[in-house]
């Protein structure tokens, strides 16, 4: 089982504080899953850099603020695009967002999924079971919101030009009830309220 991220920079990789959590341990980061150009880049343990501010929430299990960046060792390969961050005039509630992933069922898991998933939801609130966040939900029986394997994963937002921004990254489902998993609710970071973070974060490693 391993998790989704995104790319943001030729050398930087956003993903889940979750899935990173284990100190002193490198990463290895795999591109183009599912097409026929692959390619795999390393990330030193020292390389990743947790939100300051994550917390354990184990009322619902899960963490406020719940990002780290992945420095890669080398660039990216060419043929993966960076996607750009969401403005606040890019979404709000009632939003479509696309959420994309690799995820499967707890029987499936990640190592097993070569295909990309897309779905289709809605934004239907912001900031509701954690500090920035904001909770997407599609239509009933729809399994949209990401599964097994999506936590790190990209939230999407379209542009009236055409084009696709990062607005939200998959942390999960606000209960530790996993029947309830997979299904067509669930709480993305909204990375609209972690931009100067995130900026910091970047260009500190450019230096």
């Amino acid at each position: 089982m391993g998790c989704a991220g995104v790319l943001v920079t030729r050398r930087h990789v956003l993903t889940a504080y979750h899935c990173v959590t284990q100190e002193g341990r490198a990463a290895q980061v795999v591109f183009g899953r599912g097409y026929r150009k692959t390619a795999t880049r390393t990330v030193a343990s020292d390389a990743i850099t947790p939100h300051p501010e994550q917390k354990h929430r184990p009322e619902i299990d899960m963490y406020e603020h719940d990002l780290a960046v992945l420095e890669l060792a080398s660039d990216a390969p060419a043929w993966p695009v960076p996607l750009p961050l969401a403005s606040d005039d890019d979404a709000g509630v009632g939003t479509e967002v696309l959420v994309v992933g690799y995820g499967g069922s707890l029987r499936l898991g990640l190592d097993l999924q070569p295909k990309l998933h897309l779905g289709q939801n809605r934004i239907t609130a912001l900031d509701d079971a954690l500090p920035a966040s904001f909770r997407h939900e599609g239509p009933p029986g729809t399994s949209n919101a990401g599964c097994y394997g999506d936590s790190g994963g990209a939230l999407l937002v379209q542009r009236p030009d055409g084009n696709h921004a990062l607005v939200g990254i998959h942390y999960g489902l606000d209960t530790p009830d996993e029947s309830k998993a997979c299904r067509d609710v669930g709480i993305a970071g909204d990375l609209r309220d972690e931009r100067r973070w995130l900026d910091a974060v970047l260009s500190a490693d450019d230096r």
